[in-house]
């Protein structure tokens, strides 16, 4: 139910390095990551040895847009969600639920982006879907934001839409046993050798996975920052791929969260979050997520920062480690993060 802090004692969550190159025509990108944290960010990407990648994407400029539309073609960070994986560009160390649980994290297709005015931008993505670099069905997922910056907030407005469910499905029958069509399972067959059988889902691509996502952030005072971030998701998740039966399942959430500079080397943060899943589609089981983080940062100089987290977690369900190997619907749990980077 965590991001990245999912043990006790010390460890190291990644090193990495970024490069970028922005030219007037042509340009792009690299983030490299290495560490424990790398595999648990990039899920799939870790198959064909992409998860040290973080982003890795050429950017093109055409002249007669004058600097106001670009395309880039690669593998880069979602448009979606007010948190991102460095924690040193959040005011709180550990991610949210609504960050870990409900939004993606990152896209392999191509991106444009379109400032409209000073004020307002638009980006598009066609992608392969959500936190894979090889797409595991022959859809597509297209997106959507709208920005708006503000002289104390800025605003953005996202949708998603695309098939995500897995186009080919692969069944191991043991011996006595073979593959029912029926079921879309194994049943009792005296005398059958082992087997496995690979289905192709009925109707993958018409099963679709919509995602909306709302962020509002910004500095009230040269002090004190605030954000906001709203989403609600939607799928239809295939259950049985000879028929291409499938459950809808439901989430979403909203997290609120507020930073005050007491001096330019200390600060202090704090995030509550409210987060449901009725069908248990991106939890364990179904339900209702409520956490609460306090933050004091120290950042000695730029190079620097040091935060922790004190953050409690309430679920309706027992989903958490509890004491003498028994599970607890509360937890509470106090973090100490170092980040040292380059200025």
């Amino acid at each position: 139910m965590r991001a990245f802090d999912t043990s006790n004692g010390f460890s190291l969550h990644w090193a990495g390095v970024d490069a970028e190159y922005d030219g007037d025509v042509v340009g792009g990108a690299v983030s490299l990551r290495f560490g424990p944290s790398a595999a648990a960010y990039s899920g799939n990407d870790t198959s064909i040895s992409l998860q040290y990648v973080k982003q890795a994407y050429a950017r093109w400029k055409p002249k007669s847009a004058k600097g106001r539309l670009s395309f880039d073609l690669g593998k880069f960070d979602t448009l979606y969600g007010a948190e991102v994986a460095d924690s040193q560009y959040n005011f709180n160390y550990t991610r949210g639920a609504l960050n870990w649980l409900g939004q993606p994290f990152f896209h392999s297709g191509i991106r444009a982006n379109v400032a409209a005015s000073d004020r307002f931008s638009i980006s598009a993505i066609a992608v392969n879907g959500w936190n894979n670099t090889l797409d595991n069905n022959h859809g597509k997922s297209g997106g959507l934001q709208l920005a708006f910056s503000g002289d104390r907030f800025d605003a953005l407005l996202g949708y998603m839409v695309g098939a995500e469910n897995d186009r080919e499905t692969s069944f191991d029958c043991g011996a006595d046993t073979s593959f029912d069509t029926s079921t879309a399972g194994c049943t009792d067959t005296p005398g059958a050798a082992a087997s496995t059988t690979t289905v192709v889902a009925r109707g993958v691509n018409r099963r679709l996975r919509h995602f909306a996502d709302l962020v509002v952030a910004g500095d009230l005072t040269k002090k004190l920052s605030l954000f906001a971030n709203a989403d609600l998701g939607y799928d239809e998740t295939i259950v049985n791929p000879v028929s291409g039966a499938y459950d809808q399942s439901i989430w979403y959430g909203a997290s609120l969260g507020t930073r005050y500079a007491l001096t330019p080397t200390f600060a202090t943060a704090a995030r509550g979050e409210f987060y449901q899943d009725l069908n248990g589609f991106t939890t364990p089981v179904p339900l209702m997520l409520g956490t609460g983080t306090l933050t004091f940062e120290f950042a000695p100089t730029d190079m620097l920062v040091l935060k922790v987290d004190s953050r409690y977690d309430h679920a309706t369900e027992a989903v958490f480690t509890g004491r003498d190997a028994g599970t607890s619907s509360n937890q509470l749990t106090f973090t100490l993060g170092a980040v040292i980077m380059t200025p």
